[in-house]
């Protein structure tokens, strides 16, 4: 007789085969599993989960819910405001993601009137962060099962479970959780020993296609911030991630091996496959530095890494967190353009820009035949001016210097002094 009715996050992998298996044959539950899209999936891979779950693990059901243009507007448009993308060009928005996944499998449970929902976590400490701060928030008083009883299962032993239960395992998923979304591909290893032994680097996919060796130029056009068009035809936000990441993997841009800095105290060195944000970045790099002054690059440097630390730290549905979008929003609101790039084996060039809203205009310098914003004795006086301290600390050196030998780093003033300057008995006012 069953116990009642959970539903559990499913993405094929290992622990939520485990999960859900251990929740139907040894808690005695009607599992239904639910995938949640947030783009990284193609049809058939979709059927496939499908089929795994009530075929191979004989679930009580399955659901596939797709937010993909949710996962558009509310991760990958932050992520591009915010340039939340290592300097190794890793996109750091998973703790959104499984945040969103947190969400929407609390919302199929409310409508499949489950007992209780469970996820199966890959051992990092980032999924546990996520799913049990969200269903804080979206299922409050809902039982979160865990099979495992609180104590700690290995790999090892949940492989062996889902083998000795007549589930086919390839060699590939002992070893190694692959998570796939609309942004990017991420792949990881379980123990350090095995990526000593087979570099990660090495297991990234090739694609179905040889890798283009001919240069491509593209055209993409900003607005707000935000990507809208290719080649000058605007697409739908999915469309258009769609069609850059596709053009990317020809080329084999973005990809790489990083150590990502996850919310529970922990690293994970993963590889990844991100060529839509190989091409956005540095793209939308360039719109900032043309049309943002240097004070709102820096304050939008320091409140990107705010937002990502409360990604990680599962705090994404804080308002402050909203409050830092907000920012972003007006703080993009000026990063319009066109973008000329290359694509290339290997590595995106950017080639040109240009915005309406650019703050490199010719005519503020005073170039022969225009008056421009400042003259070189403007230009003399500033100098003067914001040296002030640097000339006060160099005037204290040589005081130091002159009464402690051995400070050798004293600035030697006095061999700058010019031969006219006023002295003690020269200087105005002075008999």
């Amino acid at each position: 007789m069953s116990r009642g009715r959970v539903v559990t996050a499913f993405s094929g992998g290992i622990e939520s085969c485990w999960t859900a298996l251990a929740l139907s044959r040894r808690l005695g539950y009607d599992v239904i599993t639910v995938t949640v899209d947030t783009g990284g999936f193609e049809g058939r891979d979709l059927l496939r989960l499908k089929a795994r779950s009530l075929t191979e693990l004989h679930m009580a059901g399955h659901e596939t819910v797709s937010v993909k243009e949710e996962a558009c507007r509310h991760i990958l448009s932050h992520q591009v405001r915010a340039n939340l993308v290592s300097p190794t060009g890793l996109p750091e928005m998973l703790a959104a993601a499984r945040l969103l996944q947190a969400r929407e499998v609390a919302r199929a449970a409310a409508r499949l009137r489950a007992d209780a929902i469970a996820y199966g976590a890959s051992g990092n400490g980032q999924d546990a962060l996520a799913f049990e701060s969200g269903w804080r928030i979206f299922a409050p008083g809902w039982e979160v099962l865990d099979p495992s009883g609180g104590e700690v299962v290995s790999r090892e032993e949940k492989v062996r479970y889902v083998v000795e239960c007549g589930v086919p395992v390839e060699v590939r998923a002992e070893s190694l959780s692959e998570d796939r979304y609309l942004w990017a591909t991420f792949i990881e290893y379980k123990s350090p020993r095995e990526a000593w032994d087979a570099p990660l680097l090495d297991l990234l996919p090739d694609g179905e296609t040889r890798a283009e060796t001919k240069p491509r130029e593209m055209l993409l056009g900003f607005e707000g911030g935000l990507p809208v068009s290719i080649g000058g035809r605007r697409m739908e936000p999915v469309a258009l991630a769609e069609q850059l990441a596709q053009a990317g993997a020809a080329f084999r841009v973005g990809r790489g091996v990083s150590h990502e800095v996850l919310g529970a105290g922990l690293r994970r060195r993963v590889a990844f496959d991100a060529p839509l944000h190989a091409i956005l970045a540095p793209a939308h790099r360039e719109l900032e530095a043309m049309v943002l002054t240097p004070d709102q690059l820096d304050l939008g440097a320091a409140l990107a890494r705010r937002y990502r630390e409360m990604l990680y730290g599962g705090r994404y549905y804080d308002p402050a967190a909203r409050d830092i979008e907000g920012f972003f929003q007006s703080h993009q609101s000026r990063v319009t353009g066109e973008v000329r790039l290359r694509l290339l084996p290997g590595r995106v060039e950017v080639l040109a820009a240009h915005s309406p809203h650019a703050l490199t205009d010719e005519a503020a310098l005073p170039v022969a035949g225009g008056p421009g914003l400042w003259s070189p004795r403007d230009i003399a006086g500033y100098a003067h001016v914001a040296a002030t301290t640097s000339a006060l600390a160099a005037r204290l050196f040589a005081d130091a210097a002159a009464g402690a030998p051995g400070l050798g780093s004293a600035p030697p003033a006095a061999a700058v002094t010019p031969k006219n300057a006023p002295t003690a008995a020269t200087a105005p006012g002075k008999r």
